[in-house]
Protein backbone atom coordinates (compact mmCIF):
# COMPACT_ATOMS: atom_id res chain seq x y z
CA UNK A 1 0.00 0.00 0.00
CA UNK A 2 1.32 3.41 -0.95
CA UNK A 3 1.86 5.85 1.89
CA UNK A 4 0.59 9.37 1.27
CA UNK A 5 2.40 12.44 2.55
CA UNK A 6 0.58 15.03 4.58
CA UNK A 7 0.08 18.34 2.76
CA UNK A 8 0.17 21.74 4.42
CA UNK A 9 -3.28 23.19 4.98
CA UNK A 10 -2.46 26.17 7.21
CA UNK A 11 -0.02 28.98 6.50
CA UNK A 12 2.44 29.84 9.23
CA UNK A 13 3.59 33.40 9.96
CA UNK A 14 6.79 33.07 7.88
CA UNK A 15 4.78 32.00 4.83
CA UNK A 16 2.54 35.05 5.14
CA UNK A 17 5.54 37.38 5.42
CA UNK A 18 7.21 35.79 2.37
CA UNK A 19 4.03 35.86 0.28
CA UNK A 20 3.83 32.08 -0.07
CA UNK A 21 0.37 30.71 -0.82
CA UNK A 22 -0.96 27.20 -1.29
CA UNK A 23 -3.80 25.80 -3.38
CA UNK A 24 -6.69 23.82 -1.91
CA UNK A 25 -4.65 20.59 -2.20
CA UNK A 26 -1.77 22.02 -0.16
CA UNK A 27 0.61 22.56 -3.10
CA UNK A 28 2.67 25.74 -3.15
CA UNK A 29 1.50 28.22 -5.75
CA UNK A 30 4.01 29.91 -8.04
CA UNK A 31 6.56 32.02 -6.20
CA UNK A 32 9.44 33.66 -8.11
CA UNK A 33 12.02 32.89 -5.41
CA UNK A 34 11.37 29.14 -5.57
CA UNK A 35 10.19 28.49 -9.13
CA UNK A 36 13.00 30.00 -11.20
CA UNK A 37 12.29 27.89 -14.30
CA UNK A 38 8.58 28.71 -14.42
CA UNK A 39 7.17 28.72 -17.97
CA UNK A 40 10.48 27.74 -19.55
CA UNK A 41 10.79 24.60 -21.64
CA UNK A 42 11.66 21.52 -19.56
CA UNK A 43 15.04 20.09 -20.55
CA UNK A 44 15.64 16.40 -21.15
CA UNK A 45 18.00 16.41 -18.16
CA UNK A 46 15.18 17.70 -15.91
CA UNK A 47 12.75 15.12 -17.29
CA UNK A 48 15.13 12.23 -16.65
CA UNK A 49 15.93 13.51 -13.15
CA UNK A 50 12.23 13.89 -12.40
CA UNK A 51 11.41 10.35 -13.54
CA UNK A 52 14.33 8.74 -11.69
CA UNK A 53 13.56 10.40 -8.35
CA UNK A 54 9.81 11.16 -8.43
CA UNK A 55 8.75 8.06 -6.51
CA UNK A 56 11.62 8.43 -4.03
CA UNK A 57 11.41 12.14 -3.24
CA UNK A 58 7.87 13.08 -4.28
CA UNK A 59 6.59 16.05 -6.26
CA UNK A 60 7.39 18.73 -3.65
CA UNK A 61 11.08 17.91 -3.40
CA UNK A 62 11.40 17.47 -7.16
CA UNK A 63 9.69 20.83 -7.73
CA UNK A 64 12.26 22.60 -5.56
CA UNK A 65 15.13 20.72 -7.21
CA UNK A 66 14.19 21.73 -10.76
CA UNK A 67 12.62 25.12 -9.98
CA UNK A 68 9.06 24.36 -11.06
CA UNK A 69 5.70 24.17 -9.29
CA UNK A 70 4.41 20.90 -7.85
CA UNK A 71 1.47 21.04 -10.24
CA UNK A 72 3.83 21.27 -13.23
CA UNK A 73 5.86 18.29 -12.00
CA UNK A 74 2.76 16.19 -11.36
CA UNK A 75 1.26 17.10 -14.74
CA UNK A 76 4.46 16.25 -16.60
CA UNK A 77 4.72 12.88 -14.84
CA UNK A 78 1.11 12.15 -15.76
CA UNK A 79 1.77 12.95 -19.43
CA UNK A 80 5.00 10.90 -19.47
CA UNK A 81 3.20 7.90 -17.96
CA UNK A 82 0.34 8.26 -20.42
CA UNK A 83 2.81 8.30 -23.34
CA UNK A 84 4.73 5.33 -21.90
CA UNK A 85 7.99 7.24 -21.44
CA UNK A 86 8.12 7.51 -17.64
CA UNK A 87 9.46 3.98 -17.09
CA UNK A 88 12.01 4.38 -19.89
CA UNK A 89 13.55 7.41 -18.20
CA UNK A 90 13.13 6.03 -14.69
CA UNK A 91 15.22 2.93 -15.36
CA UNK A 92 17.85 4.68 -17.48
CA UNK A 93 21.38 4.10 -16.17
CA UNK A 94 23.57 7.06 -15.24
CA UNK A 95 25.86 6.28 -18.19
CA UNK A 96 22.91 6.32 -20.61
CA UNK A 97 21.69 9.55 -19.02
CA UNK A 98 25.06 11.28 -19.42
CA UNK A 99 25.43 10.03 -22.98
CA UNK A 100 21.97 11.29 -23.90
CA UNK A 101 22.39 14.81 -22.54
CA UNK A 102 25.96 15.42 -23.70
Amino acid sequence: MRETKQRRKVLDENDRMDGITFDKLGRMNYHPDFHTNHKSRMSLDEIIYMCKYYEIDGPRTISFAIGRTEHTVMSKVYLLRKAGNFEKYKFMTDDEWLELIS
